[in-house]
């Protein structure tokens, strides 16, 4: 899926964790960290597609392996949680961070194949390549619906986000999306795009021939 909706839902993960976690614990001192969660949780819904770049100086990555962690981040946002709420609330700003990469890389299980129809995402625990279910495929009427739903939800959240420094929620929430838009639309279209384009022709090619 596109980095713009990862980081979108993200975004609404780490507001929605802050309001959770608020009405549970009765602190008003964790609603009032909703921008930094907010923020936080976009940014995590980034983190796992840093493996597209692949080479990183003698660092190889393979994208949808190296920092995609459907089950870890999860467990990891979990602990963090329980962390925050017991000893130290500055534990919950990582939490966010782990959340939306757990959001990303369980998102792109429901998404089209990258390099082989056989893996979607790869699940580091059982040390095995989770199939995709293509039902949201990359860049389809189905995936900008789904962006279009989280703009709204982000909308709708925006005047309840507690503000950063001198900006309010609502501020917040517009400058934070359109850098996300503006960054990830460009990157999506003048690179993803083509290059997964031949690479999907090339992945049926290759499967046609086995048949």
């Amino acid at each position: 899926m596109m980095v713009t909706t990862h980081m979108g839902c993200g975004f609404v993960a780490g507001f929605t964790l802050a309001l959770i976690l608020a009405l549970l614990t009765g602190s008003p001192t964790i609603l009032g960290l909703s921008g930094f969660l907010a923020v936080c949780g976009a940014l995590g819904g980034f983190i796992p597609d840093i493996d597209r770049i692949e080479h990183l100086g003698p660092i190889r990555m393979t994208h949808r392996k190296t920092l995609h962690y459907p089950i870890g981040y999860g467990i990891l946002a979990l602990v963090l949680v329980y962390i925050g709420i017991i000893l130290d609330v500055k534990c919950l700003f990582l939490a966010s961070l782990f959340l939306g990469a757990w959001l990303h890389s369980f998102m792109d299980i429901f998404d089209d194949f990258y390099l082989d129809p056989d893996h979607g995402v790869y699940e580091h625990i059982r040390k095995k390549w989770i199939k995709p279910l293509r039902l949201i495929p990359f860049a389809s009427q189905r995936e900008w619906s789904l962006q279009s739903l989280c703009d709204v939800a982000a909308i709708s959240i925006s005047p309840f986000i507690s503000g950063i420094y001198t900006l309010s929620g609502w501020i917040l929430t517009a400058l934070t999306y359109l850098v996300v838009w503006a960054a990830s639309t460009f990157y999506e279209f003048k690179y993803t795009v083509p290059k997964r384009l031949a690479m999907i022709n090339e992945a049926l090619k290759t499967q046609q021939a086995r048949t």
